[in-house]
C-alpha cells in the first residue's frame, strides 16, 4: 500500500550538494525538446551545470549535429553515444560523459527500448558503472502506452541482470508516467530500482513553466547500493522540461575482475547511428 506514496524513497534529501566526494557523480537529464527555439543556448546551459554525465533526450537538430559532427564540447565532453532514431514515435538520445563509454558487443537491448552505457569512470574513483537510458513515446492512445510499458518491462530485466552480476547501475529517463504509475512499478518489483527524487519538498520536471504542481516524469532511479547525495530541478532553456540534476555515490562493483565483451568506439554497434538526419 505504501508504494504510490513512497515507493521506497526517503521523504526529503538536500537540493543541493555543497561538498562532493571526489569519487560521486553528478548526472544531468535534460529533455531539451526537438523543436527547442533556442538551440544556441542548449550547449552553455549543460556547461554550466558541469555534469560528469549528461543524458540529452530529444537533442535539438542543431546541438545534436554540432556534438556528434562538429566535436563543439571537446575536452569537457570527448565522449559520446547516440541511440538513432528509427521512426516517428522514437526520439534520438545522446549521452556525454568526461569519462569513457561504450557499448558492450553482445549488448542484447533492443533500440527502441533504449540505451545500456558502459562508464569507464577511472578505477581510482570507483571504476565503471552503467548508465540505461530510455524514453519510451509519449502515450497518446493505448497501443502507444502499452507499447512504453513493454520497453520499460526489457529494460528491468536488463537492469536485474547487469545488478545480479554485481554491476552498478542508475537509470536515467523521461518515462512518460507519474511516480507511483505501472512503469515506476514495474521498475521498483522486477528491477528493484528506486527514483532519486524524494516524496516531499521538491516538485517534478513538467511542465517546466508551472511553479507549483510539476509531474516528476523525468528522473535517475538507482539501483539498491547506489545512494543519492542530492537531487534538484534546473530551469533549462527552450523547453518544456525541466532538466534533472543528481549526484550519485557510486560504488565499485561488485565483481572483481574485468568483463570482456565491450567495444571501445560506440559505433561499432550499427544500432548507434552518429550521422542519421534530422
Amino acid at each position: 500500500m505504501a508504494w504510490p506514496i513512497g515507493g521506497g524513497r526517503p521523504l526529503v534529501r538536500p537540493s543541493e550538494q555543497w561538498f562532493m566526494e571526489p569519487t560521486d557523480v553528478s548526472v544531468l537529464v535534460f529533455n531539451s525538446d526537438m523543436a527547442n527555439p533556442t538551440h544556441n543556448l542548449v550547449a552553455p546551459f549543460i556547461l554550466e551545470q558541469d555534469a560528469d554525465v549528461v543524458v540529452v533526450l530529444e537533442p535539438v537538430w542543431e546541438f545534436f549535429a554540432g556534438v556528434v559532427t562538429f566535436g563543439i564540447f571537446g575536452e569537457p565532453y570527448p565522449f559520446h553515444l547516440v541511440r538513432k532514431s528509427e521512426h516517428d514515435t522514437m526520439a534520438r538520445i545522446l549521452v556525454l560523459s568526461k569519462w569513457g563509454l561504450s557499448v558492450r558487443a553482445d549488448e542484447q537491448l533492443p533500440n527502441a527500448d533504449g540505451l545500456v552505457c558502459e562508464v569507464h569512470r577511472p578505477e581510482e574513483l570507483g571504476g565503471s558503472f552503467f548508465v540505461v537510458v530510455t524514453h519510451p513515446p509519449s502515450p497518446r492512445n493505448p497501443q502507444r502506452w502499452e507499447s512504453g510499458n513493454q520497453s520499460v518491462r526489457h529494460l528491468s530485466i536488463r537492469l536485474r541482470s547487469l545488478i545480479k552480476s554485481g554491476e552498478q547501475a542508475v537509470l536515467a529517463a523521461d518515462l512518460n508516467a507519474t511516480p507511483g504509475s505501472v512503469r515506476d512499478r514495474i521498475l521498483r518489483t522486477q528491477a528493484g530500482i528506486t527514483r532519486s527524487k524524494p516524496v516531499l519538498g521538491r516538485w517534478g520536471s513538467y511542465p517546466a513553466s508551472w511553479g507549483l504542481g510539476r509531474i516528476a516524469i523525468d528522473d535517475v532511479w538507482c539501483s539498491p547500493k547506489v545512494g543519492v547525495r542530492s537531487w534538484k530541478t534546473v530551469l533549462g532553456p527552450g523547453s518544456d522540461h525541466r532538466a534533472i540534476r543528481v549526484v550519485l555515490s557510486i560504488p565499485r562493483r561488485n565483481n572483481a575482475h574485468e568483463r570482456g565483451g565491450s567495444s571501445a568506439d560506440p559505433r561499432s554497434n550499427d544500432r548507434y547511428d552518429e550521422h542519421d538526419g534530422p
